[in-house]
């Protein structure tokens, strides 16, 4: 912890320059939601920490950013050097792409991991040019093809004890994101601040991230006193494990937030519940909705397909009242907007479970399986 200390004793001291009365600090950027994460600024440089979210006592990593226009400080606080704004970057998620999106960034992706996961035209129009290099699986990107897309940095979504190898011997600087780590949804869209600091455009983040908060607690109060819970399930068996949101998960606060009655809301776990079938429809038989995420090419889910892949899923009364609602990742761009946008999600959600609080019924995502 020594060397962390003292990064912030010479960054707030004598880093970063300072202003006429000798005090170098000037503001911090105020986070409202996300832990994860902390941006402090100063006169010629912004210092970005992020928390390591499998170890509190840790940080993950530290960026010293300067504008490519400034004089480089006397003494820079430990931290990787980047000099904004950054123009030529590589993505290795739908997340990452969401995000630059949401920004009106999307421009400045020169190399993308899995691009036909991304459902966006303007990415795979610029894939079939060339614009953009396939650099392969996220696991195991092709090394040669990025380095020669040239980057200045790498948006990365490391899990724990992650390993980049050849990776992490190069030049190109690694901006590690763990949004997907927050357990609030609005602090996972607040990440958006995060990558917006790397191109110098935190002003346009905190007004859209605004926009997101206003438009989800908007939504989150207008279920907020509903007498009459509507109860709620949620994805469906793979192999023999049923895997649930936890309580604590983000999916359990979007119920939540829509004012459902999530039968697992109780749990402490900020992960997923591994359940037989058995203890899943002892407890949810008579759930009044039932919402699945599924990925399928071509035409979306049906009721009868769905209960080909598992003959109980009939005795459910969401399946028998027709009350079960899917989201194609195939067809959509779910998991490219899901993290930034999750006012998104929450308004579905909402419209479906309470359509006469809503007079605009039509739902992004999630759709009525039929027949």
């Amino acid at each position: 912890m020594y060397h962390i200390v003292l990064s912030f004793i010479l960054f707030f001291l004598i880093g970063c320059g300072s202003d006429n009365s000798g005090n170098a600090f000037q503001n911090t950027s105020k986070l409202e939601y996300s832990t994860l994460f902390s941006i402090s600024k100063l006169d010629s440089c912004t210092f970005v920490s992020v928390k390591n979210p499998w170890d509190s006592t840790k940080l993950l990593s530290q960026y010293v950013l300067v504008h490519k226009d400034s004089t480089l400080p006397a003494v820079l606080p430990q931290g990787r050097l980047v000099r904004t704004p950054v123009e030529r970057v590589a993505a290795y998620s739908a997340v990452d792409v969401g995000v630059l999106t949401t920004l009106g960034l999307d421009d400045k992706i020169v190399a993308l991991c899995e691009p036909n996961f991304i459902k966006l035209e303007s990415i795979d129009k610029r894939v079939a040019l060339g614009e953009i290099s396939d650099l392969g699986a996220s696991t195991k990107p092709n090394i040669e093809k990025l380095i020669l897309a040239d980057c200045d940095i790498i948006f990365t979504n490391p899990m724990q004890n992650t390993n980049y190898g050849l990776l992490a011997q190069t030049d190109v600087v690694l901006a590690e994101s763990v949004n997907y780590m927050e357990q609030n949804p609005l602090g996972r869209s607040e990440w958006i601040k995060f990558y917006a600091v790397f191109f110098d455009k935190s002003n346009v983040a905190d007004s859209i991230f605004d926009d997101i908060k206003n438009r989800y607690n908007l939504l989150k109060s207008k279920t907020s006193n509903i007498s009459s819970q509507k109860t709620v399930l949620a994805e469906k068996r793979y192999g023999q494990t049923w895997w649930l949101p936890g309580g604590d998960s983000y999916a359990a606060m979007i119920f939540e937030d829509a004012g459902a009655k999530y039968f697992w809301m109780d749990t402490d776990n900020a992960g997923s519940l591994q359940l037989s079938f058995e203890e899943v429809f002892f407890k949810a038989a008579k759930a009044d909705y039932w919402f699945i995420r599924y990925y399928k090419e071509g035409a979306d889910m049906t009721l009868s397909e769905l209960k080909s892949e598992y003959e109980s899923y009939a005795l459910f009364d969401a399946f028998k009242n027709k009350t079960i609602y899917g989201c194609n990742t195939a067809s959509g761009s779910y998991y490219v907007y899901a993290s930034t946008r999750p006012d998104k999600e929450l308004a579905d959600i909402s419209k479906i479970l309470y359509p006469e609080s809503f007079e605009d019924n039509t739902t992004e995502y999630y759709k009525q399986l039929k027949d």
